[in-house]
């Protein structure tokens, strides 16, 4: 590029030179200055070379620097591709039994949607921990030292007067507590006493009959094959009709049980009107019988008589 712009500008000075001395010597040449137009003209389109030129270098050096960063980054991937390899051939290969049955993730998915709004009740939420005073503790280690030994027998003191105020104090304090709650949970235990049923940490009995377990049930009770029916697309009167009969069945059971309970109730009263007719009856065999040999009479505990033959010899002395 140097030896362009070198040539280019010889050629302008050469031209403007000529031109120079044609007006010097009063005859203005057409020729040298049409040759200094051209001459600058090729001057323009030489400085335009060198300014994409120079555009040109830059980029070249851009894309060195960033080939160097591409350099850098693939060896890195390569690096760590070669240490995943290895510890992929270091991992055991997980043997699967014959028997396993495969579960697709589209259906496990679909029963964890159709679980999920029954996984926790609506009135589950965190107690509040209890907090237990400590002269309450204070109270019953004082008690329990204060028992004083008497003939050897531990008579404990009776409790002071004292109790029944310090009972109201902790009922007071109690009450206090429950007061310290928050919004969300005074508008909960509004809601859960309207109700006016009692919490359980399980769904009832009726969403569970709902359920795609009682479902499932209530298709092998049929004598079906679950696997081979889609129990997703059940509408609502399906859903309540299984219900319904789920719960008649369940109150059938309870009838039968009831039943089976009674009966046995009342075996077991014929039984005991029975057995006092029955003693009497071997009362008097037992009176009935003649010549009871007499009780035996208690032997007398033997007693150690090593010592007499010492005494009788002291005496004869």
């Amino acid at each position: 590029m140097d030896v362009t712009l070198d040539g280019v500008f010889s050629r302008v000075e050469t031209a403007f030179t000529t031109l120079v001395d044609s007006i010097a010597a009063y005859n203005p040449s057409l020729q040298a200055a049409s040759d200094l137009i051209a001459a600058d003209d090729e001057l323009a389109r030489g400085i335009d070379k060198l300014a994409q030129h120079r555009e040109n270098t830059a980029r070249i050096h851009a894309l060195r620097v960033e080939r160097e960063a591409l350099e850098e980054q693939f060896k890195s991937a390569v690096a760590a591709l070669a240490l995943l390899r290895r510890d992929l051939f270091a991992t055991p290969v997980t043997k699967f039994p014959d028997d396993l049955r495969p579960v697709p993730f589209d259906e496990l998915l679909q029963y964890a949607k159709n679980i999920a709004q029954s996984t926790v009740p609506p009135t589950y939420r965190e107690a509040l921990p209890e907090k237990q005073p400590e002269h309450k503790f204070k109270a019953a280690e004082d008690g329990a030292s204060s028992a004083v030994p008497s003939n050897a027998i531990g008579t404990p003191i009776q409790q002071p007067a004292q109790d029944a105020p310090k009972d109201a104090a902790e009922g007071q304090v109690k009450e206090g507590e429950e007061q310290a709650i928050t919004e969300d949970e005074a508008e909960w235990l509004k809601k859960l006493k309207a109700s006016g049923f009692a919490w359980y940490p399980w769904p009832d009995e009726e969403k569970i009959r709902r359920g795609n377990l009682m479902q499932i049930q209530h298709v092998l009770d049929r004598g079906r094959d679950p696997t081979s029916e889609d129990l997703t697309n059940l509408g609502e009167d399906e859903k309540d009709r299984i219900a319904a009969e789920a719960a008649q069945a369940q109150a059938n059971q309870e009838a039968q049980a009831a039943h089976a309970q009674a009966q046995a109730l009342a075996q077991a009263l014929a039984q005991s009107q029975t057995q006092p007719q029955a003693q009497p009856q071997t009362a008097g065999v037992e009176e009935r019988q003649p010549h009871a040999l007499p009780p035996k009479p208690a032997e007398k505990p033997q007693q150690f008589a090593g010592f007499d033959d010492l005494d009788s010899d002291d005496n004869s002395e």
